[in-house]
């Protein structure tokens, strides 16, 4: 009677140990985040500023030098890996004429979970994040941001 009481209490701990001994991680915000960013692909659906202040994110508020290649964006397919690296796609679409072709470059989502990094060169802030939405913009030389808006 005594070896079934005790076997009935070496089970009990074990199975309690196992239970307790395999407890999930939360996930952190930061990881929430790089799997949102990574886990399907996106399209970039603006580009530009609120070069006029007036807080609208206005395409007609793009100059120059943001605008070439702005219409052969918008049927890109970007695809951020969880090793920094991202691809787009192009595609040629026959209102554009833009080509064909899939390129790689960097991004970065700093630990803070809210510096977001494009090509090394573009260092912005993260504005939206959700399971439809990446937005970020990048501060400029004269202190304007720069907005970029992907969708899925």
């Amino acid at each position: 009677m005594k070896n079934n009481f005790v076997r009935s209490l070496l089970a009990l701990l074990c199975i309690t140990g196992m239970l307790t001994g395999c407890k999930k991680e939360k996930e952190s915000d930061y990881d929430k985040k790089v799997k949102l960013i990574t886990s399907k692909t996106w399209k970039i659906t603006f580009r530009g500023s609120d070069a006029n202040g007036d807080g609208t994110l206005d395409p007609n508020d793009l100059d120059e030098n943001i605008l070439w290649g702005i219409d052969c964006m918008f049927d890109d397919i970007y695809t951020f890996k969880t090793n920094g690296e991202y691809t787009y796609v192009t595609y040629n679409n026959e209102n554009t004429n833009c080509g064909v072709g899939s390129y790689t470059s960097h991004w970065e989502l700093n630990a803070n979970g809210q510096d977001f990094v494009l090509n090394t060169l573009e260092e912005g802030k993260l504005v939206t994040l959700n399971d439809t939405t990446l937005q970020f913009y990048v501060l400029q030389e004269d202190g304007s941001k720069h907005f970029y808006i992907f969708k899925r």
